[in-house]
C-alpha cells in the first residue's frame, strides 16, 4: 500500500512505495527534499504523483490509475519557453552599439592623426590618381604598417557591422518563434536606429 502524505515544503499531495517509508524523497510540485512518513496520512482515494526516490535512485512515476483521469503529471515542471533567435538578436544590436561607441571614441581620440592620413591621402590621389598608391604612401611614412589607432578603428567598425548584420538576421527567424516575439522586435527597432548611428558616424568622420 503507496504512503501518501503532503509535501512539508510545498504542501501537495504526494506518494512513494512503503520501501521509501522514513526515508529522503524528492517532491514532484516543488524538486525539494522531505522525509516520507511510516505511514499515509491522506486518503487513498485521491489521485496524486509519486515522489522521487533520492537513495534508490528510483525514477518519477505516474500511478496507473492516475492516466487518463488527470493525464500524465511530468517529473518536472516545464522549462520556461524560450526563443534563442530573438535572444542573440538583442545580444548583438547591443554589441553593435557597443563596438561602435568604441569605434567613435577611437576616432575622436586621434582626431589630428585621422586629419593628417586624409590629408597625404589626398595629397597623393591629386598627383597620380591612384588610392592604392596613396595607401601604399601613408604605410612608408608610417614605418611600414598601418598605426595601432587605426587597425582598432577599423576592427571596432567592422565588429560593430557584423553584429548589425546578425541581429537583423536572427531578429527575423526571432519574429518566426511562437515566443518572446516582443525580444525579436525590440532588436529590430535598435537595429534599424542603429542605422542612423552608422550615418552619423561617417558624418563624424568626413567632417573630421
Amino acid at each position: 500500500m503507496a504512503i501518501r502524505f503532503q509535501c512539508a515544503a510545498c504542501s501537495e499531495p504526494i506518494e512513494v512505495d512503503p520501501e521509501w517509508a522514513g526515508q529522503v524523497v524528492r517532491c514532484p510540485y516543488c524538486q525539494r527534499t522531505v522525509t516520507a512518513p511510516a505511514e499515509s496520512t491522506l486518503p487513498s482515494s485521491e489521485i496524486i504523483p509519486v515522489a522521487t526516490a533520492i537513495s534508490g535512485r528510483k525514477e518519477f512515476h505516474v500511478t496507473p490509475d492516475s492516466v487518463g483521469a488527470i493525464g500524465a503529471v511530468p517529473a518536472f515542471p516545464p522549462s520556461p519557453p524560450t526563443n534563442r533567435a530573438a535572444s542573440a538578436a538583442l545580444i548583438l544590436v547591443f554589441v553593435a552599439v557597443g563596438l561602435l561607441l568604441l569605434a567613435n571614441q577611437t576616432h575622436s581620440n586621434h582626431r589630428t592623426e585621422w586629419q593628417e592620413f586624409e590629408r597625404v591621402l589626398s595629397e597623393a590621389v591629386s598627383a597620380n590618381g591612384s588610392t592604392t598608391s596613396a595607401l601604399l604612401k601613408y604605410i612608408e611614412s608610417q614605418g611600414g604598417s598601418y598605426p595601432g589607432w587605426m587597425v582598432m578603428w577599423s576592427v571596432f567598425t567592422l565588429g560593430s557591422m557584423g553584429a548589425w548584420i546578425g541581429s537583423i538576421i536572427f531578429g527575423i527567424l526571432g519574429l518566426f518563434r511562437p515566443v518572446r516575439r516582443g525580444m525579436a522586435v525590440t532588436a529590430l527597432v535598435v537595429a534599424g536606429m542603429l542605422v542612423s548611428l552608422f550615418c552619423l558616424s561617417a558624418l563624424s568622420g568626413a567632417a573630421g
